[in-house]
């Protein structure tokens, strides 16, 4: 964390940092909380068990970042409706869709936050309510794939619909790889998989029995989402298989994503 600068600025030594440690990050976790310690109703995902202080303090790190620059709207999830969803799912076309991603859901009220993990957490992303009333999505970027952010993207914006702002958690954390073993989660994984692929299209796809470069690209367009949301419903349906090459155009996300 000091590493990071997530405490601030620090020229001391080691045992300099050890020593104000307790101090620091009461000061740390007081940015994120408030005044008072908040009791808040978490969740996490995964195949690991995650290491909890390294998962709260990420959690904090998070809603500070919102909190700093908030969105300008309060998200309803009325917003996140069909129309917003497949405008959502759409941008996965675009060469800087992943760029748009985070204006079109700033516009709908909600922050989206690229943190790395801390070591032992496990996760891909998470969906979070601050103790402000903020509402973010935050990713670690740990697969920095396209396939890999478009699901965890529209996963998180599940959980913020269905289980955030109804007020059941305050913050849900996922490793999206890892078995669903809630309803809430096997909820979240409908709800992304019908957003970004409606299983009534789907049904009627040549490329979820022939990947080839032309069928995956040919209902891409027909769908109306890029390669690469196809090439990951495909790999969470018949397992990690080989694709030819460039049907997915798995470039990184993070040059899009960090300011």
């Amino acid at each position: 964390m000091y590493r990071r600068g997530w405490l601030g600025p620090y020229r001391g030594s080691l045992i300099d940092a050890r020593n104000t440690a307790p101090e620091d990050l009461k000061d740390f976790f007081a940015k994120a909380w408030g005044p008072q310690a908040n009791l808040r109703h978490r969740y996490a995902r995964s195949a690991n068990i995650p290491h909890e202080p390294a998962l709260s303090a990420w959690e904090a790190r998070v809603m500070i970042l919102t909190d700093f620059r908030p969105p300008i709207r309060e998200f309803l999830p009325v917003v996140a409706d069909a129309n917003w969803l497949r405008s959502l799912a759409g941008l996965s076309r675009e060469r800087d869709g992943v760029r748009r991603a985070r204006q079109h859901l700033l516009d709908a009220g909600i922050a989206l936050v690229v943190e790395e993990a801390l070591p032992g957490m496990h996760i891909d992303g998470a969906a979070l309510r601050t103790c402000k009333g903020n509402y973010s999505i935050a990713l670690t970027l740990r697969d920095p794939r396209l396939e890999t952010f478009w699901f965890t993207l529209m996963h998180e914006v599940a959980h913020l619909v269905l289980h955030i702002a109804p007020g059941k958690y305050d913050s849900i954390f996922d490793d999206v790889n890892a078995p669903a073993d809630s309803d809430d989660e096997d909820e979240a994984d409908v709800f992304s998989r019908e957003a970004l692929i409606p299983s009534r299209a789907w049904a009627s796809c040549k490329s979820q029995f022939t990947w080839t470069r032309e069928a995956i690209l040919a209902d891409a367009r027909r769908l109306g989402v890029g390669p690469a949301v196809v090439v990951g419903h495909i790999r969470r349906q018949a397992g990690d298989i080989q694709f030819p090459n460039r049907v997915a155009a798995n470039g990184d996300v993070r040059e899009q994503l960090h300011d």
